[in-house]
Formats: structure tokens, sequence, C-alpha cells
């Protein structure tokens, strides 16, 4: 079977499949499919820290017109990248972040060290938190509190032309009110990208959302997509499909990668890496917690001296187990 799909020949090939590339070859920019190095429209400040293989991913997400997902392992610098993205697309802001609670302030401080001078930070960065907030170019707002703020009116997916979801695993599961909350902000975003470094931990199914959020005109059926590629059945019990199973992995792997997902360990980027730095700090610590401190200490003194004088080596490891 040979189809047609926008000046490019599909050779047997699903008709899912040959639908999915065709219209994700339509939404992209010529310039994007011949030039794999795309050139990137960023601050000094980002420019000089960018390592290669950042680099690579904040192309991979600009070529694709801005949606996709970076996947990378924690530790390859995820947020950098996703800043750098914001950054690029400067002209469609006002941005959204939208992000766990825990790392809302980290997120804030993050954008004033790498975007500097290019920005004013007190004026331009807006963490949004209560009903009367209001919203500057670059906003930030926790997963805990969108909801709230929609339904008063604080925030809605026309008020931001691009958008990121950090941690995106989150809006895993289909029927949540939070994956209902943010799944209009990142569809009708003219730049909706995703972050999370694990997107799926045990099936496919848990990627549908993050697809659909990304590409809605592309994923618009869950029964679709889980009959495909998650050996979805009729239900036992009579509610609905189960789509617990996986199915045409190697096909599912190569849309990924080839449409909406750029994965690194940090085995693959080490060579880009900065050596590891290691330093000291001294800290304050109450009288009572340094008591427990020394007592420990002292413990672990006998255990690694009994094992020295053990005469029996299954004993002698034994000990040096505990003493550490």
């Amino acid at each position: 079977n040979t189809s047609q799909g926008g000046g490019f020949q599909l050779k047997g090939l699903e008709p899912y499949v040959v639908s999915a590339i065709t219209v994700f070859k339509t939404n992209l920019k010529k310039e994007h499919i011949e030039d794999t190095n795309t050139p990137l429209n960023l601050c000094s400040n980002i420019m000089d820290i960018l390592l290669p293989f950042q680099m690579d991913g904040v192309r991979f997400i600009v070529r694709r017109g801005g949606r996709g997902l970076i996947a990378d392992e924690m530790g390859c610098g995820k947020t950098l990248q996703a800043i750098s993205v914001l950054d690029h697309f400067r002209d469609d802001w006002p941005c959204l972040i939208i992000c766990p609670l825990a790392v809302v302030e980290q997120w804030r401080q993050e954008i004033k060290k790498f975007l500097g001078n290019s920005i004013r930070p007190n004026r331009d960065v807006r963490v949004l938190d209560k009903k009367t907030d209001s919203t500057g170019l670059i906003n930030v707002v926790s997963y805990t509190k969108i909801k709230t703020l929609s339904e008063s009116g604080v925030l809605a997916p026309h008020m931001f032309r691009v958008v990121v979801a950090d941690e995106s695993h989150l809006i895993k599961s289909r029927g949540s009110e939070r994956t209902k909350t943010v799944l209009p902000f990142l569809q009708k975003a003219a730049v909706g990208f995703m972050l999370s470094g694990t997107p799926a931990t045990n099936r496919p199914e848990e990627l549908y959302s993050q697809l659909n959020a990304a590409y809605p005109q592309i994923f618009r059926s869950w029964e679709t997509f889980v009959r495909r590629y998650c050996d979805a059945k009729e239900s036992r019990f009579g509610n609905g499909l189960d789509a617990k199973g996986a199915t045409n992995m190697d096909e599912l792997n190569a849309l990924l990668k080839g449409m909406f997902m750029i994965r690194r360990t940090k085995e693959i980027a080490l060579k880009d890496l900065p050596a590891k730095v290691r330093s000291k700090t001294t800290v304050d610590c109450d009288r009572i917690y340094m008591v427990e401190i020394k007592r420990l200490m002292e413990e672990q003194k006998e255990l690694t001296a009994a094992a020295e004088r053990a005469f029996n080596q299954h004993e002698k490891n034994g000990l040096k187990k505990q003493a550490e």
C-alpha cells in the first residue's frame, strides 16, 4: 500500500499512522523540515550556557512549532531548555508555566537567573496564587491552584499563547479534574509543550493525555489510540474498555521519537555535562541534634572496630554493613 502524505510517500503503514504523520507534516514549516540546524532567537545569557545536547532539545521543540515533550532524565537541565524555548517564542508572550507547588519558587528564580537583564524580573514575572493576583508577561502557577484561579476568571486559555507544563505526567489520568483543567491551556496555545522525566510509568495509555495536549488534531480519539497501542478490550465488568495492555510498541516508539518526544539520559549527555562539583557547607545545629549525631558516630566506631576483630568473615561483613 502506498499513500500520499503532503509530498512524501508512506508505504505499508496502518491508516492511523499515515493520518498522524500527514497531519503532523502539514503543520510543520518548510524551513523546519529542511534545516535541522534551526536558528534560535535567544538572549546572550542563555546562548552562553546552553550545552550542545540542550541546544538540540530546544531545537526539537522549536522545529515542531513549539509543541512536544522534553523527557530527559533528572539532572539534564529540562528547566533551562524550557526557558530557552520560551525565550525563542518571546514575540508570542504572555506565557504560562504550570508546575508542582513545590517548584513554583524555583521556576521564578530560574527565570530571573537565565533571562537576566532581558526582562524586568519584579514586574514581568508573576507567581499566581490568589484570586486578586494580576498576570504579567511570564506567569507561574501550580497544578494545585490552576483550577481555582480558572474558575474565578483569573486564568483562561485565551490569555496565553505560550504554555509549558512541567512534570506533565501529573496529567496522565484522562478523567481527573487536574487534567481537564490543564489540557485546554496546552491545546489552545500557539506554543504548548511539556517536561517530564517519567511521562509514562506503567503503560502506554498514560501517554494519551499528553499527546492529546500537544497534538489534539492528531490524537483526537482515546478509543482509537488505546485499541491500537494498549491492546484495549471490552472490560469483563461491562464498564468500557480495559486499556492496561501494550501493543505495536515499535510503531508507537517511532511516532513518539519522530513527532513528540526527545529523551536523553545522563549517560548519553555525559560528554556535554560539566564536571561534578562537590562542596562542604557548614550549618548550625541545635544541641539536641548534636547529642544524637555524636551518639551515632560513637556507635559507628564501635561497630567498625568490632568488624575488624571479627573472626568469621560473614560476621565481619554483617557488622560492616551495620556500621554503614
